[in-house]
């Protein structure tokens, strides 16, 4: 058992065997030293523009640039038109469409003016007479003719200047008698019964006056004026 022991016992280096290492432990510690500040360094995060953050005070030296002049204008040479290699087909034009039977409007100018119609003739007419003049009235007579075939009825319309006073009295010579009404200054005898045709009626009248006229300023016969 003794020898056993010490068969199995192990053996305590001596210093001279452990100084030989010191040196070489001493740079396996250095590097592994070393390896651990590079990953150190390589995991820190980089600067937005892709480099590590620069140190306060080492900027960047200024960029120096220059505004280019402008270029001086030059006229372009006249371009020369080229010739296509294919001309685009044309569209027909559309039809003019012409209205039938249409005719051109004359010129008014040229145009002759229009005949004015003229008034049919009257069948019924009247003439204007002074048959007695005194001092201060005078008596006159309208003698109402039909030129128609067939009788007809009348209307007198008269109207006397200011010298020419009140109406005394009217009559139909030999015939009924009619009506008489004013309208203003207008006094407008109508027939009693209608005026043969070719033939004629005096209608008389007797009028208040002042000075010496006796002519009226108007007077017509179923509107067709008077003959004086």
């Amino acid at each position: 058992m003794p020898g056993l022991r010490r068969l199995f016992a192990v053996r305590k280096p001596t210093a001279f065997e452990v100084l030989p290492w010191i040196p070489t432990l001493f740079g396996v510690a250095l590097m592994i030293g070393l390896m651990v500040i590079s990953i150190v360094l390589s995991l820190r995060p980089e600067s937005p523009g892709g480099s590590t953050a620069a140190e306060p005070g080492a900027l960047p030296p200024p960029i120096e640039f220059t505004i280019p002049a402008d270029p001086e204008p030059t006229t372009p040479p006249p371009s020369t038109p080229t010739p296509s290699a294919s001309v685009a087909p044309t569209r027909p034009a559309a039809p003019v469409r012409t209205t039938p039977g249409r005719e051109t409007p004359p010129d008014p100018e040229q145009e002759s003016p229009p005949a004015v119609p003229q008034p049919p003739q009257a069948t019924v007419t009247g003439r204007y007479g002074v048959l007695d003049s005194f001092g201060d009235s005078f008596i006159g007579e309208v003698l109402v003719s039909n030129s128609d075939s067939s009788p007809q009825n009348w209307t007198v319309r008269l109207r006397f200047p200011s010298n020419v006073g009140n109406l005394r009295t009217f009559w139909i010579e030999g015939a009924p008698q009619g009506t008489m009404r004013r309208s203003g200054d207008t006094y407008i005898f109508t027939s009693g019964v209608p005026v043969d045709g070719g033939r004629s009626v005096p209608l008389r009248f007797h009028y208040d006056r002042v000075g010496s006229g006796d002519k009226p300023s108007s007077c017509t016969v179923n509107g067709a004026a008077c003959s004086i």
